[in-house]
């Protein structure tokens, strides 16, 4: 009887390649990656935070958070929201954060006359 030949199974290596993509790590917010993780006194970073905070609370709560930021909690719950919406706006525009983009709109007859004097200047 003749014997059986025996092949060898080969495995095939998985092939590892790099795409630019890391998803190992979660994803992080920009404040995260600059090692900013200090809170303000109001407890939050952003405006959609504070507004999404404030319609969260009860007045007591609202009370006890103009205490902390120095606001006489005086008023109807409307009134100290708005208040504290106040508050929380100058203390943005005084620590150099922008609240919302500001969008301008460029004047045509200043940018021609810009793009005259630049003209002259060429030639």
């Amino acid at each position: 009887m003749p014997k059986k030949k025996t092949t060898k199974k080969t495995s095939k290596k998985k092939i590892e390649y790099a795409d630019g993509k890391n998803e190992a790590q979660p994803k992080r917010s920009v404040e995260d990656i600059l090692g900013i993780h200090e809170k303000n006194k109001f407890g939050v970073k952003s405006e959609a935070e504070f507004n999404e905070k404030l319609n969260n609370m009860g007045i007591n709560e609202m009370q006890e958070l103009a205490v902390t930021v120095g606001i006489f909690p005086s008023g109807t719950k409307p009134m100290l929201k708005n208040k504290l919406n106040k508050a929380f706006g100058e203390y943005m525009l005084a620590s150099g954060r922008v609240v919302g983009p500001k969008t301008t709109q460029p004047n045509p007859e200043t940018a021609k006359k810009f793009a005259s004097i630049m003209n002259t200047w060429d030639n």
